[in-house]
């Protein structure tokens, strides 16, 4: 949501993001995604890229299983695009056994 909001603010005429989940199985709060979209963003809900080529990307359309999980429909769709910001967002990994202050 930030990428593709810091995009829209920096003056480019579209940003897009290409989501996996649906709206009530994303991660980020309901919030940042409808103030992505009043700001511009395109949400590609229930989509997985499958192949680049060139500025043209070839997403699967999902859909929400009876296990409440996106799975692949077979159905595809082609967007345009200039360039690509992957967000795949991160997690700390930390060893119970270290300390997490440095000792300089």
């Amino acid at each position: 949501m930030d990428a593709a909001r810091a995009v829209k603010r920096m003056g480019e005429d579209e940003a897009m993001i290409i989501y996996r989940r649906d709206r009530d199985h994303m991660p980020a709060h309901r919030f940042e995604a409808d103030e992505a979209e009043a700001e511009g963003v395109n949400i590609h809900w229930l989509r997985t890229i499958q192949n680049i080529e060139g500025s043209e990307f070839n997403v699967e359309i999902m859909e929400i299983g009876d296990d409440g999980r996106p799975h692949p429909t077979g159905r595809f769709e082609t967007l345009a695009v200039d360039s690509l910001i992957l967000a795949l967002g991160q997690d700390v990994e930390r060893d119970a056994g270290q300390s997490t202050r440095s000792g300089i």
